[in-house]
């Protein structure tokens, strides 16, 4: 059986997103569930302001992607940390991730619309929500829901850990 490798939605592009967020985060940092509840912001911030459209397109029942959003952002952030893009440093809550000095140059160097759009967003994503706590970053997300789909998200536990 052969592994289907995605253009999009892979470790790669959910690392990009989360060094967007990592530099506008700096010089504090997050954990995996604050990095995956921005970076569903980045992604989806059309949910959230008037000022962006989303990054991906507006599909229904969204919050299916809470399944497998904790364990990609994971994979994306072991591509950083490998790279030396973002260190992971632990203290009294658990592990962190921060910006490493490479990460910022790294991230600015590269020139595309999108990656553009990923910056932009999370900006914006890290100003109004980065000073949250993870309880209030996935209320936020879940009044985003529709009634169907936050029931669905939080009946089985996709946003508590």
């Amino acid at each position: 059986m052969t592994k289907t490798n995605l253009a999009f939605n892979n470790h790669v592009e959910y690392g990009l997103r989360a060094l967007a967020i990592l530099k506008h985060l700096y010089p504090t940092y997050g954990d995996l569930d604050k990095l995956a509840c921005l970076d569903y912001m980045v992604v989806h911030s059309g949910d959230f302001s008037n000022t962006f459209d989303s990054l991906h397109a507006p599909i229904p029942h969204r919050s299916s992607e809470l399944y497998i959003r904790r364990s990609l952002m994971r994979d994306g952030l072991k591509l950083l940390c490998q790279y030396g893009l973002a260190s992971v440093i632990s203290d009294e809550s658990g592990l962190q991730y921060v910006l490493t000095d490479e990460g910022e140059p790294f991230l600015d160097m590269l020139g595309s619309e999108y990656v553009e759009h990923v910056h932009k967003r999370a900006k914006w994503a890290v100003s109004e929500f980065g000073l949250l706590d993870n309880e209030s970053l996935r209320r936020s997300i879940q009044q985003s829901f529709n009634g169907t789909d936050a029931e669905i998200a939080f009946r089985t536990h996709i946003l508590r850990g």
